[in-house]
């Protein structure tokens, strides 16, 4: 069992984006992407978990939280519990990173 924090991180430097994960005893060098973070659109953090602690099951995949860029000059919120409105953001917007984990034994 491990504590502490788990998450998904974005640097940007001038023309390049790189992107990381981060995690207790976890080591992962910023990973540079292309084709992404556009001009003149909005671009947004939701988070799927609160501040409570949630009990994760062992082989379950949960949605911790997502990143995204929209299409347009606006940017709508989705209910990161529904499957079907996880969808209809992905469908939606230009860019969509999801921070998912599943817990496996070894």
């Amino acid at each position: 069992m491990e504590e502490g924090n788990l998450g998904f991180g974005i640097i940007n430097t001038n023309d390049t984006r790189l992107v990381f994960l981060y995690a207790p005893n976890v080591t992962v060098t910023p990973q540079k992407i292309d084709k992404i973070h556009s001009v003149g659109v909005f671009s947004g953090w939701d988070y799927a978990i609160g501040e409570d602690k949630v009990e994760l099951k062992l082989g379950e995949t949960y949605l911790l939280g997502a990143y995204r860029e929209s299409n347009g000059n606006s940017i709508r919120t989705y209910n990161l519990h529904d499957e079907n409105e996880v969808k209809k953001m992905i469908s939606d917007d230009k860019i969509v990173f999801l921070l998912k984990i599943k817990i496996e034994e070894k």
